[in-house]
């Protein structure tokens, strides 16, 4: 603990403390299993909560177009298959021609950080990025050849002059253009490789305008009332005595 205490104050973030602290527990479970210590001396030490630490960057359409314009050729389709599928940087990196089925218009991911196999669907444009590909590489087994888009990444940002975008919020960005468009976060969740939607739910931040369409919906669309102010039960029965006769209405109020 003392030893998180001079991380943070060496300006360490809560959560890089938190992925030091779970290797540190792993090493000395691994060790136990070892036969060479007995207990764990951080398993007490609990982790800080990274609720305060939820990014929210996406990036907008007309960044996009800035980003795509200023980024060198060869990381501009790296740049669009990461907006298109929602991939980490090292699942693309990691893309093999054998996992992209032309066919099925499918992607295979196999280098997961959840070490499970997931596939992917090719949308029209993506199917376009990947032939394009696929005529340029020639007979290679990987999709990219490229060692490295990250300093290409961030060269193209300034020149394009986005401020505070990192490569993994392209990621949340596809999940949150899938959810503006009215994509359930079952299907995204599954897209995203996540074991739970809780997770997904941290992951997307749909614009603000969004949830302002979404209660205008109440002004646009009021419950109607007859000329007496009845409610829609009182107007159903009125229409039709026989039918409602056989239902009986409760009020209720949902909290």
């Amino acid at each position: 603990m003392e030893y998180r205490a001079l991380r943070i104050k060496e300006g360490l973030k809560k959560s890089s403390t938190n992925r030091e602290l779970a290797l540190l527990k792993a090493m000395f479970n691994w060790a136990i299993e070892q036969g060479m210590i007995n207990a764990n001396p951080v398993k007490k030490v609990k982790f800080y909560s990274e609720l305060d630490n939820i990014r929210d960057r996406v990036l907008s359409e007309a960044e996009e177009e800035r980003l795509l314009v200023a980024i060198a050729p060869y990381a501009r389709l790296f740049i669009q298959v990461a907006l298109h599928t929602g991939l980490r940087y090292g699942e693309i990196k990691s893309l093999k021609w054998k996992d992209i089925s032309f066919e099925k218009a499918l992607i295979k991911v196999e280098n997961t950080k959840s070490k499970k196999a997931r596939f992917i669907p090719i949308n029209s444009k993506l199917l376009e990025i990947l032939r394009q590909l696929k005529a340029e590489s020639g007979n290679t087994a990987d999709v990219f050849k490229v060692k490295d888009v990250h300093k290409a990444f961030e060269n193209a940002c300034k020149k394009a002059g986005i401020e505070g975008l990192t490569f993994h919020d392209l990621r949340r960005t596809f999940g949150t253009r899938l959810i503006e468009r009215s994509v359930d976060i079952v299907t995204i969740s599954k897209l995203y490789g996540h074991s739970s939607v809780l997770v997904t739910q941290r992951n997307l931040h749909p614009r603000d305008t969004l949830s302002r369409e979404a209660v205008e919906l109440l002004a646009k669309y009021p419950p109607k009332v007859g000329e007496d102010g009845g409610n829609l039960a009182q107007i159903g029965h009125k229409k039709n005595q026989g039918f409602w006769a056989r239902f009986p209405i409760r009020l209720f109020s949902m909290n």
